[in-house]
């Protein structure tokens, strides 16, 4: 699995063996009531991976997936966006804040808002969407920033 691949639960599959010999999803990520927290799903698969590398996709098998109008709205989209981030943090453990890779991180987040305007004007599709796209990833990284554990200051 790549670093950037993330798995969505809204349909799976899994054998019960296999949730028993992982050891299931993390309870400390996902929806909990109206906590809203993402990453469960990759995190489980990921520890799968590492035994078992071998997932199965198919692109032909269509999905109806229900979503309130409440979870289309913006302010939504963006918390949704951050707490994305911040998942992908836990998946990958303690960062180091004062390295030169964090600090970079932090600037090519600084530049991607800057241009966020640019980017939506030169976009070849819907300038609302491009907007909302590009800010939905600032927000994930914002999400991986900020939520970052320390292991040094």
């Amino acid at each position: 699995c790549k670093e950037k691949t993330a798995f969505s639960g809204s349909n799976m599959i899994f054998r019960r063996d296999l949730l028993g010999r992982f050891g299931g999803f993390r309870t400390s990520l996902g929806m909990n009531g109206d906590r809203i927290m993402l990453g469960e799903e990759t995190e489980f698969c990921y520890r799968i991976f590492q035994h078992e590398p071998l997932f199965y996709f198919d692109r032909d098998l269509k999905v109806y997936h229900w979503v309130p109008a409440r979870k289309m709205r913006l302010g939504y989209q963006l918390k949704r966006s951050y707490l994305s981030g911040a998942a992908r943090m836990q998946r990958m453990g303690t960062r180091k804040v004062l390295s030169l890779g964090y600090l970079k991180l932090w600037l090519k987040w600084l530049a991607g808002i800057i241009l966020i305007p640019f980017k939506t004007v030169v976009s070849p599709y819907n300038y609302r969407a491009s907007f909302v796209s590009q800010l939905k990833k600032s927000f994930k990284t914002m999400g991986y920033l900020i939520a970052t554990r320390h292991t040094d200051l």
